[in-house]
């Protein structure tokens, strides 16, 4: 059944344009209704603006009518109702929409004139909020397949004299009691997208394992007995790809994974997503691993975190 071509759908009287600027976590939109129909004035019946939004790497999104979203914040200045107009020569509209976290804007205008049934002008924009790329926090335990009975041994930021996690954003995680044999293979997990890379000979990591994100920030996974054989340095991995077994390799008292957040150089403050600083212990609620760690933990009895 015909529906007609696309340029039956088309207004013959009027066209609608919209462009966009970014400004930081802001989009400045600019929307214009001009009158081609060659007469003095069209009556304008119809205005539907649409706002949709996709999270980073696709994981999915929504459309909203701007408000009740969690990701618009608020929407200024003047923003074209849903109300009957007259346009003479042309009319702009200013406004802007405040984005609260990061991934790609789609907006989409479509405009009706009194006479025109079934067609319309429509115009549409895509911008992406934040660093681009495909980026996520860091998700989850970098654990699969548990063998044994873990739990974490030192957390960030300890001041204990036998700690190595003075100025560390890591966490070590052991099975209780070092009750391990490194044969029974218990597998480290990548926790988020990003490129591998293999490491021997960075001092006291032992056999290192690291993924950077494509904002830039990096997350190790040191001891490891051995690495998986079917991946390689510069090769992209999903999170849940395994990178190795847990070991004892390296500045090393016992078998364990020592798990490290590293910003990218010089940004102490980085953010893996709009508001989400990268952290392992819980900060204004947020934090990217499972469990809240204590700060500054000691010992498996002073965290007293199990894992999962």
């Amino acid at each position: 059944i015909g529906g007609g071509s696309q340029a039956d759908l088309e207004s013959k009287m009027i066209d609608v344009s919209k462009a966009s600027q970014v400004s930081g976590n802001k989009i400045n939109y600019t929307v214009t209704i001009t009158n081609i129909s060659g007469e003095a004035s069209v009556d304008v019946t119809s205005i539907v603006d649409r706002l949709s939004f996709t999270y980073p790497c696709d994981q999915g999104g929504a459309t909203t009518n701007y408000t009740g979203s969690g990701w618009v914040s608020s929407v200024t200045g003047d923003f074209p109702a849903n109300t009957p107009k007259t346009v003479a020569t042309s009319l702009s509209f200013t406004y802007s929409v405040d984005n609260t976290i990061e991934g790609t804007y789609l907006n989409t205008i479509e405009v009706a004139a009194a006479g025109e049934s079934g067609k319309s002008a429509i115009s549409s924009v895509s911008n992406n909020i934040g660093r681009g790329g495909c980026i996520t926090c860091p998700t989850g335990w970098p654990f699969t397949d548990y063998k044994g009975n873990l739990a974490v041994t030192q957390g960030p930021h300890t001041t204990n004299p036998n700690s190595s996690h003075g100025r560390v954003e890591a966490v070590d995680i052991a099975p209780r009691g070092y009750v391990y044999n490194v044969n029974d293979g218990q597998k480290i997990i990548a926790t988020h997208r990003g490129t591998v890379s293999f490491n021997m000979s960075l001092t006291g990591y032992g056999n290192l394992a690291v993924v950077t994100s494509d904002g830039g920030y990096s997350t190790y996974y040191a001891h490891l007995n051995s690495f998986d054989g079917s991946i390689r340095s510069g090769d992209l991995v999903e999170a849940g790809r395994v990178l190795g077994i847990m070991g004892n390799i390296g500045n090393s008292t016992g078998t364990h994974l020592h798990y490290e957040f590293r910003p990218p150089t010089g940004n102490a403050n980085y953010e893996c997503l709009a508001g989400h600083k990268l952290k392992l212990e819980s900060v204004n609620g947020q934090s990217y691993i499972p469990k809240t760690i204590p700060v500054a933990c000691y010992g498996s009895g002073a965290c007293n975190i199990s894992v999962p």
